[in-house]
């Protein structure tokens, strides 16, 4: 490959990775979705995810095709003692927006397991149409979740899927 070719390559690869732009397995998905982690870790942790998974892998792809844009951040949160949290963020020009986010503190693998946990709940949003607000994700989680705590819902298909990446990380599949 000529020098000028492969620097010109390099260059646009970190303006698409400055941009934030979703992950590449949505490179043919049909939708403006997709994941964006603009720090380094961050980045590192949904490559690893996705060579290491088919499960996160999926998650990715059907979160590229759908209208949602997940920010994922590393934040201990104020001190709650939640390994993950996903929010609303808000709506504008046909695209849904959240954040995730995760304990800085875990181990990669724990992060992408929890990471995994909650774009399972981003994927709930991209499927339910109606969430436009924090208030119609309430709802939207006391129809499909369970709540322990106030303002806090967990569904049985994102515990299911964190058990599914973490097998798939520990087989090395």
């Amino acid at each position: 490959m000529p020098q000028d070719l492969a620097r010109a390559l390099g260059t646009a690869l970190v303006a698409w990775l400055a941009c934030g732009a979703p992950w590449p397995a949505a490179a043919g998905a049909v939708g403006p979705g997709g994941v964006r982690a603009l720090q380094a870790r961050r980045r590192r942790l949904l490559e690893s995810g996705a060579e290491r998974s088919p499960t996160f892998r999926r998650l990715l792809e059907e979160i590229a095709a759908s209208d949602v844009v997940v920010y994922v951040d590393l934040d201990p949160y104020d001190g709650r003692k939640l390994d993950g949290v996903l929010q609303f963020k808000g709506a504008g020009n046909g695209v849904r927006y959240v954040a995730v986010w995760l304990q800085p503190w875990r181990i990669d693998d724990e992060l992408i397991v929890t990471l995994a946990h909650e774009l399972e709940h981003a994927v709930e949003v991209a499927r339910a149409r109606h969430v436009g607000s924090q208030a119609s994700l309430v709802q939207l989680y006391e129809a499909i979740g369970r709540s322990d705590n106030p303002g806090r819902f967990e569904t049985r298909a994102a515990q299911d899927v964190a058990a599914q990446v973490a097998a798939e990380l520990r087989s090395g599949k």
